[in-house]
């Protein structure tokens, strides 16, 4: 994603002053994504697990640029906080808001149990599955927002991976039972 940011202290208060500096602030495309799939067998139990790796790309968090900008983040007060306070009202760079993308997560697991025949024909069936699922469950990141993949604007090319307050992709769990007749 590249960007334009002003140099720090090139500026005097009017703008026609400044001198602008193109700088590179990353690339909004991963260099790969990866998926690891497993299902695990053992007697009547079963478990599967979908895992999603992306390794690179870049997002703009303008969540954390409107706490920090305003000076309303929680962590105003630390150093951090006060470089971040400072990239937007001092300098006026972007660079401390464009942020790693890179993840790990666990995109689904599902635990399931195969009941014996003699149970599924209680119901009438020849045999059932009883199941656990979850979608969304584990997320391990250094982005600062709730979740790397979240945009405003879609999957655009040009507007892509840009994070305005968006909700995070929901945690969600399903039990459910599966009968063949």
């Amino acid at each position: 994603m590249p960007g334009t940011d002003t140099v720090p202290g090139t500026c005097t208060p009017t703008p026609d002053d400044c001198q602008y500096v193109n700088r590179y602030l990353g690339q909004t495309n991963p260099k790969f994504r990866m998926s690891f799939s497993n299902d695990i067998n053992y007697r009547r139990l079963s478990l599967s697990m979908l895992w999603d790796w992306q390794a690179g790309g870049v997002a703009q968090n303008q969540t954390l640029s409107l706490y920090d900008c305003n000076g309303l983040a929680p962590d105003q007060a630390t150093t951090a906080g006060q470089a971040r306070f400072n990239a937007c009202n001092t300098y006026g760079t972007a660079s401390a808001f464009v942020q790693s993308t890179t993840f790990l997560k666990l995109r689904e697991a599902s635990l399931s149990l195969a009941l014996p025949d003699h149970v599924a024909n209680w119901f009438g069936a020849r045999n059932a599955r009883v199941s656990v699922t979850g979608r969304n469950l584990l997320l391990f990141t250094g982005y600062f927002g709730y979740d790397p993949e979240v945009s405003n604007y879609g999957q655009q090319a040009i507007v892509r991976n840009i994070d305005l307050g968006p909700y995070p992709p929901e945690r969600s769990f399903y039990f459910s039972i599966t009968a063949g007749f």
